[in-house]
């Protein structure tokens, strides 16, 4: 398995050799934001779009809309949407991952990541409210998924299932920190799982229904990991969008799966962006919104992820295009 990933790894090294210079061109994607922002996520309220984003650029989540999400994004430079961070969250170095907004009501809950105070090794899953939603979020004392034990949990996001009328939220259990190094820290063996977990929760969006149930996983094409799961319905299916790989690499990707049950089973399929596609390299950490119709997403290095956003059509059974301003690419 390792052999494979490596190879698959230096060919998308050599991929990205060949990226033509900054600027726009035939098949090339143009960042809507052009700063470090990973991990962005997207909600439409009223006639405006929003993104928030992974801790950077001073800031424990990181804000930005538009009236158009293939046009001009603003950020709010130095504006922090969650600048108090639960007491259960480490004070030296947070580093809040992946946040997510869902809309309940009049109200906003925010899902996102933070270390543990009392074990920095790990990530855990909290959540914070606010009325407007632009925040400031108010964070939750209590944390909603942990999974301590097998390596923190992390990559929160909220879905909405018209069909069964009820809210869930997925996430990661991030057990490749405890693997045996390599990429990701699960790049040598023996490798470890890093399921993809589904949650009920209650119509607050926060309190958790029953137990969480494991919808996906790592297989060896995906390397040390799956990660950033987001949930939408496209044509009646339920669309598992996820990366695999190793963040910040060229062999990073936007995957996806699709199954007629929000429970599963998931049947792969795709990948839908991978480097050197749109002139991308390392896609992922992707969010859609609740339509199924767009698509935000980083690619770059760590330090410099910025922001793509695109519009999803599908294009009969599941195979499905997305196109940012500039250029287009087909997956199924």
């Amino acid at each position: 398995m390792l052999s494979s990933y490596l190879s698959s790894f230096l060919v998308a090294i050599a991929a990205v050799s060949a990226l033509p210079a900054d600027g726009a061109g035939p098949g090339r994607a143009v960042a809507s934001i052009e700063i470090d922002f990973p991990d962005p996520s997207i909600i439409q309220v009223g006639d405006t779009w929003y993104s928030f984003a992974t801790n950077g650029n001073g800031v424990n989540v990181q804000f930005s809309s538009t009236k158009s999400v293939q046009g001009s994004w603003a950020r709010s430079a130095g504006y922090d949407a969650l600048p108090t961070l639960p007491a259960w969250a480490s004070a030296t170095r947070p580093e809040i991952w992946a946040p997510d907004v869902v809309q309940i009501g009049s109200g906003f809950v925010m899902y996102f990541a933070a270390r543990k105070a009392s074990n920095e090794a790990v990530h855990c899953i909290g959540t914070a409210t606010s009325s407007s939603i632009q925040g400031p979020y108010t964070p939750s004392p209590n944390i909603f998924a942990c999974d301590e034990a097998r390596g923190g949990s992390i990559d929160a996001s909220g879905f909405y299932d018209p069909n069964a009328q009820k809210r869930f939220v997925t996430y990661k259990i991030d057990q490749n920190s405890l693997g045996s190094g390599g990429s990701c820290g699960n790049g040598n063996a023996p490798f470890v799982s890093t399921p993809i977990m589904l949650q009920e929760v209650a119509a607050d969006g926060v309190t958790p229904v029953g137990g969480a149930t494991q919808i996906l996983d790592r297989v060896d094409i995906d390397g040390p990991l799956v990660e950033a799961p987001n949930l939408t319905i496209l044509n009646g299916q339920y669309y598992l969008f996820f990366s695999s790989n190793c963040f910040g690499t060229p062999a990073y990707d936007i995957s996806f799966a699709v199954s007629n049950s929000v429970y599963g089973p998931y049947t792969r399929r795709g990948p839908l962006l991978v480097t050197p596609q749109l002139s991308l390299m390392g896609p992922g950490g992707a969010s859609v919104s609740n339509d199924g119709a767009y698509i935000v997403f980083h690619a770059g290095v760590v330090g410099a992820r910025t922001m793509y956003a695109g519009k999803i059509d599908q294009q009969g059974g599941t195979q499905i295009q997305v196109c940012t301003s500039t250029a287009c690419q087909v997956a199924s």
